[in-house]
């Protein structure tokens, strides 16, 4: 879907990439990099979503480095549950 939504000229915002870290994929690399083409990196949810997608599909490292950007871990995390 988000392929396409690109291919018809449609912007990503926020609340797509949101939706798009739900399911584990193939594309994961090239979410994360339309996230951070459309400075969306810098949103804590969108991180704690790559968190969970990392955790979930690999690699751990990722996850890893992707949980050490966010600036207030601690009110993130407990917010999430």
């Amino acid at each position: 879907m988000l392929r396409l939504m690109w291919l018809e000229g449609v912007s990503s915002n926020d609340i797509t990439y949101l939706h798009t870290l739900k399911p584990c994929g193939s594309k994961l690399y090239e979410i994360h990099m339309g996230i951070v083409q459309g400075e969306f990196d810098t949103n804590p949810y969108i991180l704690i979503g790559l968190v969970d997608w990392y955790a979930k599909c690999g690699p751990l490292s990722e996850g890893l480095q992707t949980f050490d950007r966010l600036c207030d871990k601690r009110s993130i995390v407990s917010r999430m549950h």
